[in-house]
């Protein structure tokens, strides 16, 4: 055969028979194996989202894995994209995603779901998002000048019994994956993650018992994952919520949290007195506002524990601008300079984000489970204070999802962050175009914020893919 004499060479078969984005035209291949100019500019086109579709085998079991990769491969690998992240770690990270995460989201919704979603479709109903949704995958963005992003992944892993007789508070599941050789891909150690499971997982004994104390409308979500894809590796972190141990023992969900702290501090040679000076700093804060103030779950790093951090997350029921800068600094007892520059920082981000000038004028009453606003004080081996973190319930009191990022663009524009300032809105837009950006709220949950000098403005957005929900 002629040099010029050309095969012909199937496009890649799609996955599982189901379309997979890739070109359905016949490609042509040289007989020297490599292809014509025109089919080089088609394969140039595809994402990483498109080739690993073409060349993995999903995970067991792939009735499940080949739902949440479609559903959600796409963002994630837009979400990299958007961050910068070399090609090369941009497929590390998304066949991370594809190998070790997506085991990880449970079963299958309903055919139906495809075209009414729906929560009630939801195997388990994840305090994670509004719509039960068991990811939120999150851009965070940092820097004094232009903005430094990473992007990181929350996850609830979903087991396949979870709400079962066998296993109704999901706790199997994360368990498994925490002991499994998955975790080790992560960089995951177990340490902090197996003080707080024994202390704040419920034994099979207490599951009937538990069950009848439960309030109408609380959540029974024991623990999240979350995962940050920082350039060099994987960071895991364990979150876990003391609401189904403060419901049996009848102790406030502070206390509990405090008491797991405190056996912490006192067998472990890195969390120590300052760790507990740092926790009764915050505890006395939470007391003035007499029981409102209340500890709604718990995080650590799953590495060394010098290196690691204990978030502590406290949702109040105030809104107002006041009320909010107030709890920032815990009530004046932190007067450190990354406090003060944060605060004067978090004054123009709420009026830009909420259109506010009253600070004394609470935003519009909302009676979800979810309202209201989110701190997290992190305590870190040797600090005697805890370091403050916002997280602005822009879910609940904005108007869309597009009012939503066009003031963000303002704020990144006063920030020097010019990029941000001019993308921001088409990149939302690029990521979700489905989503009814326009006329709801939904797709950005929490806006979070934080200062510190070294570092700058540390901002995290986080979004719900809205599987179930339109």
């Amino acid at each position: 055969m002629s040099i010029g004499t050309e095969s012909l060479v199937p496009a890649p078969p799609s996955l599982n028979g189901i379309a997979n984005g890739y070109p359905s035209k016949t490609q042509k291949e040289l007989t020297n194996g490599d292809f014509d100019a025109h089919d080089r500019l088609s394969l140039a086109r595809l994402t990483p989202y498109d080739v690993l579709t073409a060349a993995l085998p999903l995970p067991a079991p792939a009735s499940a894995t080949g739902f949440w990769w479609r559903e959600t491969g796409p963002v994630m690998s837009k979400l990299l994209a958007k961050a910068n992240y070399p090609l090369y770690t941009h497929y590390k990270y998304l066949m991370l995603y594809h190998t070790h995460i997506l085991p990880l989201l449970g079963p299958q919704p309903p055919l139906e779901n495809s075209t009414q979603p729906s929560p009630s479709n939801a195997h388990w109903r994840s305090f994670l998002t509004d719509d039960f949704s068991p990811l939120e995958p999150s851009w965070n963005v940092n820097g004094n000048s232009e903005a430094q992003s990473t992007i990181r992944l929350g996850i609830e892993p979903v087991g396949f019994e979870a709400g079962t007789a066998t296993d109704p508070f999901n706790q199997a599941a994360v368990t498994q994956f925490m002991h499994s050789y998955d975790a080790t891909e992560v960089g995951a150690t177990l340490t902090l993650f197996e003080h707080f499971r024994h202390d704040l997982f419920i034994s099979p004994e207490s599951y009937a018992a538990l069950r009848g104390k439960i309030p109408e409308g609380e959540h029974t979500t024991q623990s999240f994952l979350a995962f940050d894809l920082d350039a060099g590796r994987v960071t895991t972190k364990a979150y876990f919520f003391p609401i189904l141990k403060s419901l049996k023992t009848g102790q406030s969900t502070i206390k509990v949290v405090s008491d797991s702290i405190l056996r912490l501090a006192m067998k472990s040679e890195v969390w120590g007195v300052q760790t507990i000076a740092a926790l009764s700093v915050m505890e006395a804060w939470m007391g003035s506002y007499g029981g409102a103030a209340k500890a709604e779950m718990i995080s650590v790093d799953c590495v060394n524990e010098a290196d690691s951090r204990i978030k502590i997350y406290v949702r109040m029921p105030h809104t107002s601008l006041r009320k909010v800068k107030e709890a920032y600094c815990l009530g004046g007892r932190l007067t450190d300079e990354n406090t003060a520059e944060g605060l004067k920082l978090l004054d123009e981000l709420w009026r830009t984000v909420f259109g506010v000038v009253d600070e004394d004028a609470e935003l519009p009453q909302n009676s979800d489970r979810t309202a209201g606003t989110i701190f997290n004080f992190e305590l870190r081996p040797g600090k005697w204070f805890p370091e403050p973190k916002v997280y602005l319930p822009v879910r609940h009191y904005c108007e869309s999802d597009v009012q939503i990022a066009s003031r963000l663009q303002v704020f990144f524009g006063k920030l020097g962050w010019h990029n941000l300032e001019r993308d921001y809105c088409k990149q939302v837009e690029d990521l979700f175009p489905h989503h009814p950006l326009s006329s709801s709220t939904g797709t950005h949950t929490y806006l979070s914020f934080s200062y510190k000098k070294q570092k700058g403005v540390y901002m995290t957005m986080y979004y719900n893919l809205r599987v179930y929900s339109t």
